[in-house]
């Protein structure tokens, strides 16, 4: 999960790099640079959101439970929380 999120940066400041620094003349017609830019920082945000939405939900996969056995037949479960 934190890769999806540190690799969506990257490709965000890439855009922001494509966008913003890289200068191309006027006459070209078309695609641009800056287009490609403004399209790779949409899809990266995208992918920040989805990647921080999908940190803050933390599903039950990484959720175990230690189920311990008592003396009386019992049993007590305590639930572990692994990262």
């Amino acid at each position: 999960m934190i890769g999806g999120l540190f690799s969506s940066l990257a490709a965000f400041a890439t855009g922001a790099v494509l966008n913003f620094v890289v200068a191309v003349s006027p006459s070209q017609h078309g695609f641009t640079v800056q287009t490609a830019g403004l399209i790779i920082m949409a899809v990266a945000g995208a992918g920040v959101f989805l990647t921080a939405l999908a940190l803050v939900t933390e599903g039950d996969w990484r959720r175990y439970q230690t189920v311990v056995p008592s003396r009386r037949g019992s049993r007590r479960g305590r639930d572990d929380r692994h990262f």
